[in-house]
């Protein structure tokens, strides 16, 4: 696993959508000012069922297509999220 993550957030129907990158998950916000809150409630469940399943966290996760690292790329950086447990959140804000 990747000591850090790769995520970019953007604007879609009414929501904040969080994608990962390096192993694709989407997760939802509804306040741009709730989403690092959301990505660290995502990987706390993650890793509590990565632990109970007794398998490596993002075990058979692939990485996102390349139209999000583009996104990701041309994004503007956010304030890096170091959850509890599991790697640093490097996310970005497509605008």
């Amino acid at each position: 696993m990747n000591e850090h993550i790769r995520v970019i957030v953007y604007k879609s129907e009414g929501w904040w959508t969080i994608h990962g990158l390096d192993y694709e998950f989407v997760t939802l916000a509804r306040h741009l000012d709730e989403v690092p809150g959301e990505i660290q409630r995502w990987l706390s469940v993650l890793f509590a069922a990565s632990r109970q399943l007794k398998v490596e966290p993002f075990h058979g996760y692939a990485p996102a297509p390349a139209r999000y690292w583009r996104m990701y790329e041309g994004a503007e950086p956010l304030p890096p999220i170091e959850p509890a447990s599991g790697p640093t959140v490097d996310t970005r804000l497509a605008a």
